[in-house]
């Protein structure tokens, strides 16, 4: 489609041109016909022969103007034929109607999801008109469909948000910024939201998924993964007193390090919390696990003289996960490859998979602190990722079709989007009938006037001279 606005545009100015050279050549011919006239009046003049003369001399001049006059009639042929040629290399009359048959099945699915919208009771009728409204602008920015981000709408306003519009494009925003599926943006969202009761502030989640980009932009990880590692660790982490910054920097040097999945990095730091916090760790399905290494842990924890509780004001309390994990990771590094308080203090966590990324994350103690305060550093970060993401060929078509779409929608629009269908369907057929004898530019002219005729948005002026010479060179 690049090359096609500069030929668009080459055209309609040898069309503009032709046009005024047309209108100086009509008035050059209104002079001559005038003088011609006048000279026959004269014709009984006494110096008749000097009379037939100027008729004469007149007569070549007429036929010489009128001859320009067709000749640029015959350029204004050629530039129309020329800009019908651009229009069919990109638009020709088959794929007009796929576009409105493709404009309609949008937009009916548009309706069947704002309906569904409408049911959960969390919008108002005037925020649903705005919803629909700028439902194609806000689709755009992430080179998505309309109806994707409508459905989105719909699962967050399902999930009890009153700000679900607003919630359904920070999911948008986290799948384009991180490449990952709308499932997984939405439940990452909202498993964030719930275990560290945001309350669904949008500035505190797009905190989140700021911070998190940016880690992952810098260490080259994988937004997707990080995204799922959270939403598996948040809740665990949450009730530990573990910081989302934290989790994040935790969960990403862990991946960074071990080169594991999103699942076993999850799964590994909640049973090392478990340790740490000395309680039962519960899975997905409800279930707990065994907690019988729990002295063991604590015991090799001890041999390298760190606590997991403390003393205060006689009452004896757990130590945070973080403090407790800085005190290993201190003393963890001062210790040779061999020693044996390593080596029991990876065993005493009872799972091969979260030992091995308890080892990782205290020999790379000082990765995680680097992550943790990039973290902080990320403002903005998930919208400029989001841009240089949606800028694909995928992204464009999306914006093309609903650039498309939303023009159909406000031609159509009566407040009611399925009245509107009806009519559509009408000038679909019409059309449809008209391809096989009209050429493409006609019938693109036809459905144009049709749509103008529809929303009283435009009449159409045509002429064409009526002289018998010029005639045929204004056919086309």
């Amino acid at each position: 489609m690049s090359n096609t606005e500069p030929r668009v545009e080459t055209s309609t100015n040898n069309i503009t041109e032709t046009i005024q050279t047309i209108i100086n050549a009509t008035q050059e011919l209104t002079v001559v016909n005038e003088t011609y006239i006048t000279s026959l009046c004269n014709i009984y003049s006494p110096t008749i022969a000097d009379g037939f003369h100027e008729i004469n001399n007149n007569l070549r001049e007429t036929e010489s103007a009128m001859q320009e006059t067709c000749n640029a009639g015959d350029l204004l042929k050629d530039a129309f034929q020329e800009l019908s040629s651009v229009f069919t290399d990109y638009f020709s009359i088959s794929q007009l109607g796929d576009y409105f048959k493709n404009a309609l099945a949008d937009l009916k699915e548009i309706d069947s999801i704002l309906s569904e919208i409408r049911k959960t009771d969390v919008l108002s009728s005037s925020q649903l008109k705005d919803l629909e409204d700028n439902s194609f602008d806000i689709a755009n920015k992430y080179g998505k469909k309309a109806a994707d981000y409508l459905t989105l709408v719909q699962e967050m306003a399902g999930a009890g948000y009153s700000n679900s519009a607003e919630m359904a494009e920070l999911s948008m925003l986290a799948q384009t910024a991180g490449n990952m599926e709308a499932a997984l943006a939405n439940e990452y969202l909202t498993m964030t939201d719930a275990a560290y009761d945001l309350k669904g502030s949008l500035e505190k989640l797009n905190k989140v998924l700021d911070g998190q980009s940016f880690i992952a932009h810098k260490s080259g990880l994988s937004m997707s993964d990080l995204a799922e590692a959270t939403m598996l660790a948040a809740s665990q982490s949450a009730k530990s007193c573990v910081t989302i910054e934290e989790v994040t920097a935790t969960v990403a040097t862990m991946m960074a390090v071990t080169g594991e999945s999103a699942d076993s990095v999850a799964s590994a730091w909640n049973t090392i919390l478990t340790k740490l916090q000395q309680i039962a760790a519960q899975t997905k399905n409800g279930a707990f696990t065994d907690t019988t290494p729990l002295t063991e842990f604590e015991k090799a924890c001890l041999s390298l003289g760190v606590s997991l509780k403390s003393v205060k004001n006689g009452i004896v309390e757990l130590r945070n996960p973080m403090v407790i994990l800085n005190d290993l990771a201190t003393a963890y590094s001062s210790l040779g490859t061999a020693d044996q308080r390593k080596i029991n203090l990876i065993d005493a966590v009872g799972d091969e998979n979260a030992g091995n990324q308890l080892n990782g994350l205290l020999e790379n103690w000082n990765l995680y602190t680097k992550m943790l305060a990039e973290y902080s550093q990320g403002s903005g970060n998930a919208m400029k990722e989001a841009a240089k993401n949606s800028s694909d060929w995928e992204s464009s078509l999306n914006r093309l079709s609903n650039t498309w779409t939303d023009m159909v929608h406000k031609v159509i629009n009566s407040g009611d989007i399925t009245s509107g269908i009806n009519v559509l369907n009408e000038l679909l057929n019409v059309i449809k009938n008209l391809s096989d004898v009209l050429g493409p530019l006609a019938t693109i002219g036809i459905g144009a006037g049709l749509f103008a005729n529809l929303k009283n948005i435009g009449r159409a002026k045509n002429s064409r001279p009526s002289h018998p010479i010029c005639r045929s060179s204004y056919r086309f």
